[in-house]
């Protein structure tokens, strides 16, 4: 769910400015579900509490058995920089995310 429309992408180390399709048909993450993301916010200026939200992230990576690729410092530098194309009025919803690329149907491998 993608709400409002300045929508910004984070992938494979850069910022794209739009919805960038980032998930292939056959990646274990969309045929099988094995995602996990945390959500955080961006309001008034501040992205309260991202520091935890960017770490529970990898937690819940590691419990699918999926390997962070990220520090949570790295993934919070990362949402700071791409923070700054924002106004501190608009309100951003973060959602850093892993997904499954290899595996069976029964779990990733």
């Amino acid at each position: 769910m993608a709400i409002g429309t300045k929508i910004r992408t984070y992938y494979q180390g850069a910022w794209h400015d739009e919805d960038v399709a980032i998930m292939r048909a056959a990646d274990h993450g969309s045929w099988v579900g094995s995602t996990v993301f945390d959500g955080a916010r961006f309001f008034d200026g501040r992205a309260p509490d991202l520091e935890a939200h960017c770490a529970r992230v990898n937690r819940s990576a590691e419990a699918l058995m999926l390997t962070p690729t990220m520090e949570p410092g790295e993934i919070v530098d990362a949402v700071r920089e791409g923070l700054k194309a924002y106004d501190a009025s608009e309100a951003v919803y973060i959602r850093p995310m892993y997904w499954g690329l290899d595996g069976d149907t029964s779990g990733i491998v």
